[in-house]
């Protein structure tokens, strides 16, 4: 279900993309929110926005890639699948900065990317951080993965996650990517 892969990509690309990303510094759109419409209320949410570089999404008409760090990172997209991918849905890298009153049990707005059974996710830590990415199943917490520069997790996009806020690291930065693969069954 939850896919962690480690050491697939190279030391040198993981530095060109951390890089490349500040040629972008001043495209990067304040969110007020991480999730726009939450349907979950949780005393352990701390929800204080996030950064986002929107690189390509159907879901706002944004039918061409946004930028040209797309053509760079999608090899890393294409490699890191493990199916064929039929239809990108959204592809952007998310910033969190440092939130000291963040703990163990905080976490940001859980959700789902889609609601689509076999639409996969992907996440790509751009850098080390403390600010973990949260599954849950029957609002219950069943795996917590902290960010490593280079790792890939791959996941359902139906299945509930969240993402935290680094309280000790300067900022926690992904990229995200939502695909319809080719065993999706959409609506």
């Amino acid at each position: 279900m939850i896919k962690l892969i480690k050491g697939s990509v190279s030391k040198a690309y993981q530095e060109t993309i951390k890089q490349d990303l500040q040629f972008f510094k001043d495209r990067w759109i304040r969110m007020d929110y991480t999730v726009k419409d939450p349907i979950i209320t949780d005393p352990n949410i701390i929800d204080n926005g996030q950064e986002e570089l929107p690189i390509y999404s159907q879901e706002f008409s944004i039918d061409v890639p946004q930028t040209n760090l797309f053509f760079f990172i999608k090899p890393l997209i294409l490699t890191a699948y493990d199916r064929p991918i039929k239809s990108l849905l959204r592809c952007k890298f998310n910033r969190l900065l440092r939130n000291e009153n963040f703990t163990i049990n905080n976490y940001n707005i859980p959700h789902q990317d889609t609601e689509n059974t076999g639409d996969t996710s992907m996440i790509y830590y751009v850098n080390d951080s403390d600010g973990d990415t949260v599954f849950f199943e029957n609002n219950t917490i069943v795996n917590r993965i902290t960010p490593k520069q280079g790792d890939i997790v791959l996941f359902p996009s139906n299945l509930w996650h969240a993402s935290c806020n680094p309280s000790k690291n300067a900022e926690r930065i992904v990229l995200n990517v939502v695909a319809e693969t080719v065993s999706s069954q959409r609506d």
